[in-house]
């Protein structure tokens, strides 16, 4: 997609570049924690970089407060992005306990700067007239609200 992006702009004149990423950059396979290396480590050279949250990065960090939306996220990608990070389920008899040992085990192994670009991240992003979100917005509800 990056590719894309650049071979778009090199056809442009315009003064000012941003690239607004959406969200959901876990629970959407194998390579959760590459992709959120890529996005930290490799912004796209001569673009404003904006991040907004996504419902699974939004499920990732209250799993990390929470075992309780342990099987939810797991059921919607959570599994993945354990894996991607090293993090198993365990052996231990109930799934309450492993789910407990997986959020020890995910908060010991995510990087600091991993948990604080998650935190970081933002719901909305306006651009002129542009408003950029996640997933959608509710007709006939103000856009403040």
């Amino acid at each position: 997609m990056h590719g894309l992006i650049l071979a778009d702009a090199a056809t442009s004149d315009a003064e000012r570049r941003v690239v607004v990423y959406l969200g959901d950059y876990v629970d959407r396979g194998l390579e959760s924690r590459q992709v959120v290396d890529l996005l930290l480590d490799e912004p796209l050279q001569g673009f404003e970089s904006v991040y907004l949250k996504g419902n699974h990065e939004e499920f990732m960090l209250v799993f990390l407060e929470d075992t309780g939306v342990g099987t939810g996220w797991l059921n919607n990608g959570g599994n993945a992005t354990l894996y991607s990070y090293g993090v198993g389920l365990g052996e231990a008899a109930g799934m309450a306990e492993r789910l407990e040992a997986a959020r020890v085990d995910l908060a010991s192994k995510l990087p600091p700067r991993h948990l604080g670009f998650l935190g970081s991240l933002r719901l909305t992003h306006e651009e002129g007239d542009y408003l950029f979100v996640h997933a959608g917005i509710r007709p006939g509800i103000p856009l403040e609200h």
